[in-house]
């Protein structure tokens, strides 16, 4: 069993619950997009991959783990990412802010993970303007309160706009 949320009340509810905040999101965004996300959660990516395709924003797939469940999850069948929509990490300076959408690792502060090193701009390729939102998609794991709250000062810091469970 999950003991994740077991101290919330209630049934979890159904991943598609979140494809109208996403949809929010992707409406209202001028600059790029940065998700973060667990990179086991397939459907996520799905609906992200969708998302994009239909804002005509590029995905990157930012983070190891990130990379490698991805392939793995297209090798499989799992995850459909339509032919042109993604590139890599690398190729994001060659496009517009606002026509692209990253999907990263880092969703609860891990220090070695991508959004983190995004969040003190230290990563290779890519860097937060003022116009970007940053999406935390997964819940915090009881624990991490303190390393997801670090990220999100440093995002703020940025200039970028910060979506998470409660905004």
């Amino acid at each position: 069993s999950d003991s994740t949320n077991a101290d919330r009340e209630g049934f979890t509810g159904s991943e598609r619950t979140v494809i109208d905040g996403f949809d929010e999101v992707f409406s209202g965004a001028t600059g790029k997009i940065v998700v973060t996300a667990f990179s086991s959660s397939i459907f996520r990516l799905q609906v992200l991959v969708d998302l994009a395709e239909q804002f005509d924003r590029k995905v990157a797939f930012v983070g190891r783990g990130m990379l490698q469940n991805t392939v793995i999850a297209e090798r499989l069948g799992y995850l459909k990412v339509p032919p042109g929509l993604q590139i890599r990490d690398s190729d994001i300076r060659d496009y517009a802010a606002e026509d692209i959408l990253c999907v990263c690792t880092g969703s609860q502060g891990q220090p070695n993970a991508a959004l983190p090193r995004i969040a003190i701009d230290d990563h290779r390729f890519v860097h937060l303007d003022q116009d970007d939102v940053v999406v935390f998609s997964s819940r915090v794991i009881p624990g991490n309160e303190k390393s997801v709250a670090r990220v999100m000062n440093h995002i703020a810091k940025r200039g970028a706009h910060v979506v998470g469970e409660d905004q």
